[in-house]
Order: C-alpha cells, then structure tokens, then sequence
C-alpha cells in the first residue's frame, strides 16, 4: 500500500530526495537566453548603423532580418522555462511519498541522449520519469506523435530510452539485482499542464495526467520490488553518478 505524507503530518518520514535537481534545463534555458540577447544586440546595432549611415530602408531590412532568429529563441526560452516549471510540480507531488522512496531528479546515463528528468526508486522498482509541460492537444498514434497538429518528435521513444540506460548502468553497477530488478525498470511520461488534452493510441510507454500519477505509483509499489535499504543504495549511487556526469 502507498503511504503518502500528508501535510503537517508528523507520523510518516518524508520521501528521500537525493538529488534535487541539475543544471540540465537551466543550462538550455541561460544558453538560448543569451542567443536570444545577442541576436537582439546585433540585430539593433546593425540596424541603427545602416539606417543612419546608409539608408533607412537598410535599417529597417536589418531589423527584419534579425526577428526570424529572435523568435526562434524567444520559443525555445520559454519552453525550458516550462519544462522548469512542470518538473519542480512533479518534484513537489512526489515528495508526498514515504521515506520508502527514493527521488533523483535530472539524471544523464551513459546510452541516453539528454537527461532523465526524474527516478524514482522503492517498492515500484525504479521508474523513469519524463516530464511533459505541453499546452493543448497531445496526440499519438504508436510511434506517431502530434502537438496541436504538428509532428513531435517520439516522446514514448524518449521515455523507453532513458528506461533502457537505467537498466544498463544498474546490471553494472547492481549485478546482485539483476535477477528481479532489471524487469522492474520502467517508464512513465507524466503531462502537467491543465489544459493539456491526450488522446493516445498505443503509445508503448505509460502516460499520465499529473493528478494520475500517485495512483499509477501505488499500483506498481503493490510489487514490493525493493525494501528501503536497497532502494536507498541504488538512489544514492545514481545521484553520485548524476553529479559526476
């Protein structure tokens, strides 16, 4: 049975958060924030010297020129700036748990492209979980995937992946486990935000709406996959391992 923290609530131990968060989608975010910055710099100086020394019209061909790459940037800023936001909600909904869990948040293994935005490590076994803070309708069909009409790229494929170096490093570095826990590694994609709409078909991974996602951790915990000791052995060696990477 999962055992949640309630608030103000001093008869059970909080989850261990072993890494709170890396500099992963902050680093993305302070790097596009500075192209952004450089592009509006050039952008106006270059306008202002051709239009004064030149011609207007140059001036004005100079600022044109420099909006396409500005709003590309802008877009970029503001979807780490959301991919924040939807993380820190997901940190904070699973720091309900129990001390029976273990939290490391923004992992890179060797295998996987990016970062893993969150594990989660106790009686569910160890769940990979990718954090999506989309706005409006979400769609796939199989290995299909669809943002208010426009293709994405494979967000089940991103999710299984990280799984799948999760099981590589723990049959590594765990190799006493690996008779029942390689089975026990999963994926979740969880969606934050509340206008977001899913219609999914066939996904091949698990897919959550944020108010789901306890209820999908207590179905898997029923497994009893680790006891506290363990999962605590294998969070605080990942979260040594995501601060060496």
């Amino acid at each position: 049975m999962l055992v949640l923290k309630e608030p103000g609530h001093a008869g059970s131990s909080p989850l261990k958060v072993l890494r709170a968060g890396g500099p992963y989608l902050a680093s993305q975010q302070g790097r596009h924030l500075v192209n952004l910055l450089c592009i509006i710099v050039a952008g106006g100086t270059g306008a202002v010297v051709a239009g004064f020394l030149l011609h207007p019209i140059l001036g004005l061909v100079c600022a044109l020129a420099s909006a396409a790459p500005a709003r590309r940037q802008y877009a970029k800023l503001s979807s780490y700036r959301k991919g924040i936001a939807g993380e820190e909600l997901v940190s904070t909904l699973l720091a309900r748990l129990s001390d029976d869990f273990c939290l490391v948040n923004d992992v890179k293994v060797r295998g996987h492209r990016g970062n893993i935005d969150h594990v989660l490590i106790g009686p569910c076994g160890v769940v990979a979980i990718e954090t999506k803070n989309y706005q409006g309708l979400v769609t796939c069909d199989r290995n299909e995937w669809f943002k208010n009409g426009r293709r994405i790229r494979n967000i089940s494929r991103q999710a299984r992946g990280g799984a799948r170096a999760l099981r590589d490093w723990l049959k590594d570095t765990f190799p006493a486990f690996r008779p029942f826990l390689l089975d026990h590694v999963e994926d979740v994609v969880v969606y934050t935000h509340p206008l977001c709409r899913l219609e999914i078909n066939r996904p091949g991974s698990t897919i959550v709406r944020y108010s789901e996602l306890l209820n999908v951790i207590s179905v898997k915990a029923e497994r009893r996959v680790l006891d506290p000791s363990q999962s605590l052995r294998i969070g605080d060696a990942l979260a040594r391992r995501a601060k060496g990477s």
